[in-house]
């Protein structure tokens, strides 16, 4: 028999919204929350960070409404979802 995990985990918040994953539910709600697990790792280690901070930016700072280092995680963790 299958031993199922109860616990639950927290994620960090997103914005004013806490994360939560409750495997308590008899009900599938989600399928992509494996980027939350990579958002989290990526938080952790700090691998898009270090590399948006090797990358030259050559826009307008006024003008800008997306970050190097936010458009960079967009990107790879797309990327990631894609291969799943």
């Amino acid at each position: 028999m299958t031993k199922c995990n109860t616990k639950c985990i927290h994620f960090s918040s997103l914005g004013r919204k806490s994360l939560l994953a409750d495997f308590t539910s008899e009900h599938n709600i989600t399928s992509d929350a494996g980027v939350l697990l990579l958002r989290e790792a990526d938080k952790r280690l700090g691998l898009t960070k270090s590399l948006a901070r090797c990358m030259t930016d050559p826009r307008e700072r006024d003008q800008l409404s997306h970050s190097v280092l936010r458009m960079l995680r967009q990107r790879t963790y797309g990327i990631a979802l894609e291969s799943l």
